[in-house]
């Protein structure tokens, strides 16, 4: 995987054998992942890249990293004030995000601890709501764990009844992280995507089709 900089966002190029390229915004690493088709010209790739991050700016699909910026966290923006330090760090306090950059600069252990930080966020929300899910719907898990997943939200693997949570859903409200946990918790009922569960989820999260359009990136 080839990987550059534009700006303070991190491009991530990945050749693939087909003929369409594909992009996907990750806010919580300040990057993007981008499958190139392998014989596509660097120029035209280059260019592409650009627009996606022009474009993701202008629309603010991106978290702002500096000094006055902000970053999304629980469906709401927070406030970010950044200063030259020492060492990388990043702490929470009175609803404000405060950053210690090396040198001024993002760099790569910055955007691990901010990966860790929404993670360690993301456990909070969840050790309270998934119980109340549970409740709510009438089934539990063994067991739940958050990792950096981008392919997905939340996987089940229903004969174990275990649930692995991806750390993105810290970029979202309650309800759509209460709309994940049930959905996960059906799979371990109903292992498809049939109309039983489709009939689970209305009758328990009546608005899921559209929290599932809100969350799309």
């Amino acid at each position: 995987m080839e990987k550059f900089s534009l700006g303070d966002i991190e491009v991530r190029l990945k050749k693939i054998r087909g003929r369409t390229l594909s992009y996907r915004i990750l806010i919580i690493e300040n990057a993007v992942n981008i499958n190139v088709p392998a014989r596509a010209r660097k120029a035209n790739v280059m260019e592409k890249a650009e627009e996606i991050v022009m474009e993701g700016k202008k629309k603010g699909k991106f978290n702002e990293l500096k000094d006055g910026g902000k970053i999304r966290l629980f469906g709401k923006d927070v406030p970010v004030y950044a200063a030259e330090a020492e060492k990388s760090s990043v702490g929470y306090y009175g609803g404000k995000i405060y950053l210690g950059l090396p040198q001024g600069e993002i760099n790569g252990k910055v955007i691990e601890q901010i990966v860790k930080f929404y993670d360690e966020k993301l456990r909070e929300v969840l050790e309270e709501r998934v119980p109340v899910i549970e409740e709510k719907v009438g089934i539990k898990c063994k067991f739940w764990e958050t990792a950096k997943m981008h392919s997905a939200y939340g996987k089940c693997k229903f004969k174990e009844g275990t649930i692995k949570f991806s750390t993105d859903l810290a970029l979202f409200r309650t309800e759509c992280i209460d709309m994940v946990i049930a959905h996960e918790l059906g799979h371990i009922k109903y292992p498809d995507h049939g109309k039983e569960f489709h009939a689970f989820m209305k009758t328990y999260i009546p608005g899921y089709k559209k929290l599932s359009r809100e969350m799309a990136i």
